[in-house]
């Protein structure tokens, strides 16, 4: 046995062997598609063959409502509990201090999250939510004549 399989044999039968460190640090749901509106809005993306991608679905329009909404808005993978992702978005919410008062919405599938999100908020009586400016539902209709099938 070499040197350093004899350490490492040590550190073993001490207990002390070193792993590597894990990132313990929870990450963020959330995240911001823009910033210093006066109101914030969350809106949940819509599904697709990778999950839900918020920036995909919303970056253009935060854009357009930049200076008057902050907005924010989170990916998903295709299979998860979405009440449990709810009250992960809801804590998240309160605990962020960039966000005073919001609104909450979503395309397609993200309009269900927001519904389980808005329930949640209501159930924790944030005082960050306000229900009657809430459960904005976005959805997009192309009225394409050329893509639509009758």
């Amino acid at each position: 046995m070499n040197l350093q399989e004899n350490i490492q044999r040590i550190r073993e039968m001490m207990g002390l062997l070193t792993e590597e460190k894990k990132d313990n640090t929870k990450k963020n749901i959330l995240y911001p598609l823009s910033t210093n509106g006066n109101k914030t809005i969350v809106l949940l993306p819509g599904a697709g063959k990778d999950g839900g991608q918020g920036k995909d679905d919303f970056e253009s329009l935060a854009e357009s409502l930049g200076k008057d909404f902050s907005v924010y808005s989170a990916d998903f993978e295709n299979e998860f509990n979405v009440r449990d992702y709810a009250k992960n978005i809801a804590d998240e919410i309160e605990a962020n201090d960039d966000i005073k008062q919001c609104a909450v919405g979503g395309f397609s599938i993200g309009g269900a999250i927001a519904w389980h999100l808005a329930s949640t908020l209501k159930v924790l009586r944030s005082k960050k939510f306000n229900i009657n400016y809430s459960l904005l539902i976005v959805v997009y209709l192309l009225q394409q004549k050329s893509s639509l099938k009758v």
